[in-house]
């Protein structure tokens, strides 16, 4: 099989050239205009041949190539071409023709003039008054031009090409009067240039959806100005895109694929105007607009005018109304496409990512990200105060025990923070923490609270207003505390009780073989006064740890010193080992100070977890010792580095410590 020969020139042609190229299938693209031929896509499948053939050049080209089809993608209104192209097949080659039939794009307008041609349409604009915005093409523009006091109000869009450019200078149109770009155009585009060139008429040509009928129409009406249209010529024989590139794709053994929906996960900022012009040109070309309804909220209704919209921002709801499109989204061209808003930026705590998870690996949708302007991005160029430099959280949609430790470690320890929140009561939270941290004596704390940011009617100061939905906070500490980068706390720091403490060589000692990281979860087993669980939450705040005991007494001293230390990030779990540790978040670490007789069984718990766990245990016995030792050996296959070291407090005092690494068992061994 040869190649397909196209005559294009025209959005459909160069959709179709692309489209045999991603299916393997070669091409002969010609264009009346180097420019035209510029557009194509580079492929080594796609030949392009630029300028205007007759009828004879036609079928001499179509002898020498013997093309497998042939595919008539030129432009309604070029008459001649195709008049051309119907000479040059008399013969009858017996060459399967083809000619793609552009779709019909229509728009409800009152204001809106049909004429059967040029002349008739400028003898009309010469009893009108105001600029008139013409999208007709050069090719038309000695009609319009040749009357001197109706070019003088002419705007004229045409593509940039050197053609085009010296058509106009032919016509006497001034440099200051030319736009020269090339389309697809979009409303807002539209929209802009019109007012650019204050026209009181649209002057365009029938030209279907894929020439941007729809887009000036919908622009001309926004704008308020009438709208002058020459008709189609007679109705033309042919199939629409999908249909030809179909049967042509049949003549190679091929069968077009369903392209996968595109889905634009887009930040809506905090207002309309925030909005990229990205953005609202893809809000625009949609057919499906989800979005939490306060987002929804601040879009134009003409922006939605004509699109399905639904008050939905998770997957979950998102999905089932996607999936009742599918069927109809059959086609290899279709330009359908769904977007779904959510406030501020896609990339900044937004249920975006949610989204994106949840949608990313179906290969029904084509899932792309769209970024926008945050709350905190709008609250900081109001209070002059950059975020480059500052830490930036949320609290809005989260847990506490997420949010509250990871609040506390920035604070404590940063100048500045940036926080999103979901409202008032989280506010309230916040600004008691603070005012207990500053009492103790961990910084001194100035916030400023932003809301209805973007809206114009802003409300940023020192005092909580009692509107509910997310407000943003500065938070800046005038005394910020040293992080500190070791385990050792002196013993006084801790309220001693009864219970047993593990003493600070031996504690520092042990917190450091645990090998801590940011976001690890640790089990303090027989926390005893917390000794342990307090010098390791004190690393970082980011850690979650669990302190465990059986002992009321224990219990009771391990909240009091974490409140003490201000540690948020401690939970006390009441209970014995190991039956207490069901439920809790799996760990990277444990530690075991104290097991009640029950190390053997807490030990076997660890090893059923089937994960990389750090285990230090702390001895005194000289039967834990021996059971330590043996359990070394006896399970030397299943753990990495392993040690069991002395430690002397004072004479004739000797604490042993173990520490090993529980390692997962590969059920493929």
């Amino acid at each position: 099989m040869n190649e397909v020969l196209i005559f294009g020139g025209t959005t459909e042609g160069r959709l179709f050239a692309k489209g045999l190229s991603e299916n393997n299938v070669p091409s002969i693209y010609l264009a009346a205009t180097s420019y035209g031929g510029a557009l194509i896509e580079d492929s080594p499948l796609i030949q392009v041949r630029d300028g205007r053939l007759d009828s004879d050049e036609m079928k001499a080209l179509i002898e020498e190539k013997a093309p497998s089809a042939i595919v008539d993608a030129t432009h309604p209104y070029a008459l001649e071409v195709k008049k051309c192209i119907k000479e040059a097949l008399s013969d009858k080659l017996n060459i399967p023709y083809f000619r793609i039939r552009r779709s019909d794009a229509p728009v409800s307008f009152d204001d809106i003039r049909y004429f059967d041609n040029e002349k008739d349409l400028a003898d009309a604009l010469l009893k009108t008054k105001g600029n008139v915005f013409l999208t007709t093409g050069t090719r038309s523009l000695p009609a319009f031009s040749s009357d001197e006091s109706l070019r003088n109000r002419l705007f004229v869009r045409v593509i940039p090409s050197s053609e085009s450019l010296s058509i106009c200078e032919e016509c006497k149109i001034p440099g200051d009067r030319i736009i020269a770009a090339q389309g697809p155009f979009s409303k807002e585009e539209n929209l802009l240039m019109i007012k650019r060139s204050n026209a009181k008429i649209l002057v365009m040509k029938e030209s279907g959806r894929e020439g941007g009928e729809e887009e000036r129409i919908q622009a001309a009406r926004e704008a308020g100005i009438k709208c002058f249209v020459i008709k189609r010529p007679v109705s033309e024989d042919g199939d629409d895109i999908e249909g030809v590139f179909e049967k042509v794709l049949l003549l190679f053994g091929k069968t077009p694929q369903k392209k996968p929906l595109p889905i634009f996960l887009i930040g809506a900022g905090t207002k309309y105007l925030d909005l990229t012009l990205e953005a609202l040109s893809l809000i625009e070309n949609a057919q499906f607009v989800f979005g939490a309804k306060r987002v929804l909220s601040f879009l134009p209704k003409s922006l939605l005018e004509g699109k399905e919209c639904f008050s939905y921002f998770r997957a979950s709801d998102i999905i089932p109304v996607l999936e009742r499109s599918l069927d109809d989204h059959s086609n290899f061209f279709s330009d359908k496409s769904a977007v779904i808003l959510f406030s501020g930026d896609s990339g900044f705590f937004s249920g975006a990512f949610s989204a994106y998870e949840a949608l990313k690996d179906d290969p029904r949708f084509d899932v792309r990200l769209i970024p926008g302007i945050s709350s905190v991005s709008a609250f900081s160029s109001k209070l002059n105060e950059p975020w480059s430099d500052c830490d930036l959280l949320s609290s809005h949609g989260k847990n506490e025990a997420e949010w509250v430790p990871k609040l506390i470690e920035s604070t404590l320890h940063n100048e500045k923070t940036y926080l999103l929140t979901s409202g008032n009561e989280d506010i309230e939270k916040i600004q008691r923490l603070l005012s207990e941290a500053s009492e103790k004596g961990f910084g001194s704390f100035d916030i400023i609270l932003g809301s209805d940011l973007g809206s114009g009617e802003e409300r940023i100061g020192r005092e909580l207003s009692y509107e509910e939905g997310p407000k943003v906070l500065f938070i800046k500490n005038n005394s910020p505390m040293k992080r500190t980068l070791s385990p050792f706390l002196r013993d006084d720091v801790f309220t001693r009780g009864s219970v047993p403490m593990t003493k600070e060589d031996v504690r520092a000692i042990s917190v450091s073989r645990l090998c801590l990281h940011e976001g690890a979860v640790l089990y303090d087993i027989g926390c005893g006064t917390g000794s342990i669980s307090c010098a390791a939450a004190g690393l970082s705040r980011k850690l979650r740890v669990f302190s465990i005991d059986s002992n009321e007494e224990a219990m009771a001293l391990t909240k009091e010193n974490a409140k003490k230390l201000f540690l948020p990030n401690i939970t006390t779990v009441y209970g014995r080992a190991p039956e207490v540790l069901q439920g809790l978040p799996l760990p990277d670490s444990v530690f075991i100070g104290g097991s009640k007789g029950r190390l053997s069984d807490i030990i076997d718990h660890l090893f059923s977890l089937q994960k990389e766990i750090r285990v230090v245990i702390n001895a005194v016995t000289d039967k834990t010792v021996s059971f330590i030792q043996n359990m070394l050996i006896e399970k030397a296959d299943l753990i990495e580095d392993k040690s069991l070291s002395e430690v002397s407090v004072r004479p004739n005092n000797t604490i042993y410590i173990a520490s090993f690494v529980i390692r997962p068992v590969d059920k493929n061994d």
